[in-house]
């Protein structure tokens, strides 16, 4: 018998703008990188999409808060408290990694302390992917 591990990991950016974001990443007035967990369902999904019954794709990304949650577990499949999903605007797979992209624009999650934010396969409910916990960052009602 042979077996073969592969290893996940991950790391998130967290970008905040004054206003509406333009694709600029350099008019960023906030900018943090963490490392993410990929959880327990988010490494069945990847096994599962390499199988005969493939799960749906990665679709959207969820922010929770307000008060700093508990560090992620392998066991997590949601968010401590979700405050807004919403659809990725990019998925883009290179060189053994894929860039996972979605902006919150002005009235998702606003006025809230954002400290955690998940990858899911549906618009709510569906597996997690992974999962990372933050430094506190308070979103605004004019923040992206």
């Amino acid at each position: 018998m042979f077996i073969d591990k592969v290893s996940v990991k991950g790391t998130v950016h967290i970008y905040a703008f004054d206003g509406e974001f333009d694709g600029d990443f350099s008019k960023a007035i906030y900018h943090d990188q963490i490392k993410n967990l990929v959880v327990t369902t988010g490494k069945e999904y990847i096994a599962s999409r390499m199988g005969s019954s493939p799960a749906a794709v990665m679709s959207h990304m969820a922010l929770g808060g307000p008060v700093l949650p508990t560090a992620p577990l392998l066991t997590d499949t949601e968010l401590n408290n979700e405050l807004g999903r919403v659809a990725l605007s990019g998925a883009v797979a290179t060189n053994n990694q894929v860039q996972y992209t979605a902006v919150f624009p002005a009235g998702t999650a606003t006025s809230a302390t954002i400290s955690e934010a998940g990858i899911f396969n549906a618009s709510s409910g569906g597996s997690m992917l992974a999962r990372t916990t933050f430094t506190a960052y308070n979103k605004t009602a004019g923040t992206a």
